[in-house]
C-alpha cells in the first residue's frame, strides 16, 4: 500500500477514522429518512450497537445494508457535497461486489491486490437479495457464485512472502490463466448471478457474496420494521428482527469471544488532509 505523496495528507488516528466513519453514517441517515429509503446497521456494527451501543471495542469499521430495491435507488440517487458513493452500476472499474459510501476529503488504501484500492474513509454498504426458495435453484444460485467468488479471489491476490513457495507458485501460475478476465467482469456476473430472483417472491434474503451457509440466510420478515438503536451516542436504524438476525449469524452473540479473538480483522491505512500542508 502506497501513501499519498502531495503532502497534504496526514496518516489518521484511530479516533479521526471513527469521527469521519460517523459523519459519513450521519451523512447516509439523514438522505435516507428524506427519501423515504429503508437502511439498517449490520453484520458487526449491529452486534456492536446492541451488545456495546457502539463499536465493538476492537472493531474498526462501520456497515450497513439494504434490501436490493433500497440499495439500487441509493447508489443512483445519493447525492452529497463531500460524501461519494462507488458501486459497480456507477463508478466505472470498481472492483468490490458492494458499495462504498466515503469522505472524499480523505484517503483509504486497502490491502487487497499488487497495489491496493484507494477510496476515502467511510462505510460498507452491502445489498440484501432475493434467495429463492426452490432448494434446487438455491443450490445452483450458490454453486455458481462459489466459482466466480473464487476466480475473483485469485485475481485480487498478490504474491506475498508469508506465503509458502508452492502456494505463490500455484497463485501466479492460477493469475496467468486468468490474465485476459477482468476483475471488473468478474464482479458484474456474480452481480448478475445474485439479482437473478430480485423480482421473484422469498421468503429469505442474504448477502450473496458470502459463501453459503444456512445460517447466512436471513428470514425476510426480519426487516419488515426498523427500530432506532444507540450506536456512539446516536441513534440509527436496525432491523426489527435483529435478534434473529444475530442469532443466525453469530449464535450466542452476547457472550464475549475469547481474548485472542477480540482482534480486527480489517487491513487499511487511512489518511487524514493535513491542514499546516493546505496554507
Amino acid at each position: 500500500m502506497n501513501r499519498p505523496d502531495n503532502g497534504l495528507y496526514r496518516l489518521a488516528t484511530r479516533d479521526e477514522v471513527k469521527q469521519c466513519q460517523m459523519e459519513v453514517l450521519g451523512a447516509v441517515d439523514e438522505f435516507c429518512r428524506k427519501n423515504g429509503i429503508k437502511y439498517f446497521l449490520y453484520y458487526g456494527t449491529l452486534l456492536g450497537a446492541v451488545r456495546h451501543k457502539g463499536y465493538i471495542p476492537w472493531d474498526d469499521d462501520i456497515d450497513i445494508a439494504m434490501l436490493r430495491e433500497d440499495y439500487d435507488r441509493f447508489v443512483r440517487e445519493f447525492s452529497h457535497d463531500r460524501v461519494k458513493v462507488y458501486d459497480s452500476a456507477v463508478t466505472k472499474d470498481y472492483p468490490y461486489t458492494f458499495a462504498k459510501v466515503f469522505d472524499g476529503d480523505t484517503v483509504e488504501i486497502e490491502a487487497m491486490g499488487k497495489d491496493g484500492y484507494s477510496y476515502g474513509i467511510g462505510l460498507d454498504l452491502f445489498p440484501l437479495e432475493n434467495v429463492p426458495d426452490n432448494e434446487k435453484k438455491k443450490t445452483k444460485m450458490y454453486n455458481a457464485l462459489r466459482l466466480w467468488r473464487l476466480v475473483r479471489g485469485i485475481k485480487c491476490s498478490s504474491l506475498r512472502k508469508k506465503r509458502s513457495a508452492v502456494a505463490n507458485v500455484v497463485l501466479a501460475v492460477a493469475k496467468c490463466a486468468l490474465f485476459f478476465v477482468s476483475p471488473v467482469k468478474v464482479v458484474a456476473r456474480m452481480k448478475k448471478i445474485a439479482d437473478k430472483y430480485k423480482d421473484e417472491p422469498s421468503g429469505g434474503v442474504a448477502d450473496m457474496m458470502l459463501p453459503y451457509k444456512e445460517r447466512s440466510i436471513v428470514d425476510k420478515a426480519f426487516f419488515d420494521n426498523v427500530v432506532d438503536a444507540e450506536f456512539e451516542g446516536r441513534h440509527f436504524p436496525i432491523p426489527a428482527g435483529y435478534d434473529g438476525i444475530l442469532g443466525g449469524i453469530y449464535g450466542n452473540y452476547m457472550e464475549l469471544p475469547p481474548e485472542e479473538k477480540r482482534v480486527s480483522p480489517h487491513l487499511y491505512d487511512a489518511y487524514v488532509k493535513n491542514k499546516t500542508k493546505e496554507g
